[in-house]
Parts: structure tokens; sequence; C-alpha cells
């Protein structure tokens, strides 16, 4: 498949060139699945899919009409006109579109995460997690919604204002994943270790939303913990750490460089939520 790629589509069916339609990060976690890593089920919402849902609900022209009369230099009148525009994405309806989503909801089983996905050259979004925990099809269609308004937020609409581009010139994909039992989870670098090796893995873990993460540095080849920062009760095991470490590596083997992994897991049997390019050593704070 690729940047054809219409509607809503299983991971599985995410190819290599299809990051204009499922953005980069998806486009990678499909490749480590169908690598064979352990990376949970999930479906992906393409920006074709939220064009169409918008045509669908009649808001396009809308859309286009409200942003195009919208002046960047004028902050309280451009919040205006960002608060209307996520008003009119936050009520879409689409009724084609969101029948899938629930049918493919269905498919995938228990509860998901719900994240959005940038698509190449655009610099509002970040893969952000728009929610957790989404048990029902009502609160994963209310999510996808809250994903699509954040297009239009006042710092997007500034951000590309200040590139030159339209400020209807804005589409991402949403990807919703099956959520594994968790006892730990946080992410993993490879050549990116917090102030200096760049040769080791960074594996940071937590069992507590909101706390400060444990540090475990493991060696290139994660063989072996060579530097553990501990906040409390550890988060993992040395075996544990070696574990999401390995990922990471392999991560980077399939992907063909350094390696950022959200990961989650329990019993010892960590897996893959998403990966992105990691950052050098002095840009890691």
């Amino acid at each position: 498949m690729g940047v054809t790629l219409r509607g809503i589509c299983s991971l599985e069916e995410i190819g290599a060139d299809a990051a204009d339609a499922a953005g980069a990060g998806v486009v990678a976690l499909a490749a480590l699945a169908r690598a064979g890593m352990p990376v949970p089920p999930a479906f992906v919402l393409t920006a074709e899919a939220m064009r169409d849902a918008f045509d669908e609900a009649n808001i396009t022209n809308k859309l286009r009409g409200l942003l195009a009369a919208a002046d960047p230099s004028d902050r309280p009148g451009l919040r205006d006109v960002s608060n209307r525009a996520r008003s009119l994405v936050g009520a879409v309806d689409a009724p084609s579109c969101f029948e899938q989503v629930r049918a493919s909801f269905a498919q995938l089983g228990g509860l998901a995460s719900v994240r959005d996905a940038a698509l190449p050259d655009d610099g509002t979004l970040a893969a952000a997690t728009v929610a957790l925990g989404v048990a029902t099809p009502d609160e994963l269609i209310d999510a996808v919604r809250a994903a699509w308004a954040a297009l239009f937020t006042s710092s997007a609409l500034t951000y590309r204002a200040s590139c030159g581009r339209a400020l209807d010139d804005a589409a991402c994909a949403v990807i919703v994943q099956r959520m594994p039992p968790r006892e730990a989870w946080g992410v993993a670098r490879t050549g990116a270790a917090p102030g200096g090796d760049a040769h080791r893995i960074a594996v940071e873990a937590t069992r507590d939303d909101g706390g400060t993460p444990d540090l475990y540095e493991c060696d290139a080849g994660a063989t072996s913990v060579v530097d553990r920062v501990i906040v409390g009760e550890p988060a993992l095991s040395d075996a544990e750490a070696l574990a999401v470490a390995a990922l990471a590596v392999r991560a980077e083997r399939e992907l063909g460089g350094p390696q950022e992994i959200t990961w989650s897991g329990s019993d010892g049997a960590p897996c893959v939520l998403g990966t992105r390019i990691a950052l050098a050593p002095d840009h890691v704070h």
C-alpha cells in the first residue's frame, strides 16, 4: 500500500511509502510490526479519512472560508477563529467514517489509546497522545475529533502562517492501538543516553503516571546494565531493563538509525507502542 491509502487501514496495510497518508511514525511502527516485533494491534485513520469526514459533515468549505478571513497578526482575532474552527471540528458528524471507526474498534478488542500523527513537513503535531483507556466507540469518536481539532489551535495556525502556508493546509493521521496490560512503561533510546555516552542505550521506566522515571543505562549490545538512577522502588529489574533495551536495539537495526521507542510491559514482556528518530545526546534534556 502507498500514498493513495484512503479511509481507515489496519497497521499491517501501512507500507513504506505511506508517510503522506499516515505519518512517518506510523510507517515506522508498521515496519516493526511486519518485522515480527511485539507491536499491539492498531488501525489508522489516514489523512484522507479526515478530509473525507469533513466533506461528509459539510464543514470543509466552512473551515476554508473561516480561516481565509483570519489575520495571523491579530492574536485576539486568531484565537476567536481558532475557537470557532475547533468547535466546527469538535461537532463533526460523519456517519460513514464513524461507522468504520466503530467496526474497526470492535475488531481491535479491549481498551485503546489514541494518538495523532504528524504528516511530513507539518511541525504542528508531534505524535501526541490524545486519550488512554478508551473503552467505548463514543469515547473513541470524541478522541478522534479532538485529534483533528488540535490542527486548529492558535499555535498551529500561527506556525502555518510563519511557514507561508494557508491556514487550512492541515491534515493528520490518527492511530488507535490496543492497550496491552502494563506494569511499567516509558521510553528507550539508542545512541542517546542522557548526559553522554552515545554508545549506550537509555531505558526510562515508571510505574506511576506522572512520576519521575527510573533511568537504566545499558551497553550497546543490551547485555548488561552499566548504570542506573532509581527513584524509590525500582520500576524494573535489570533483566527487564535489558529486555526493553533489546527492543530498542532491534528497532534501530530494522529502521536503519538511532531510535527512541515508547514501550509498555508486564511480566517481563515489553512491547513497542511507537518509535521515532532519537535525538543526539546533547539534545536530550
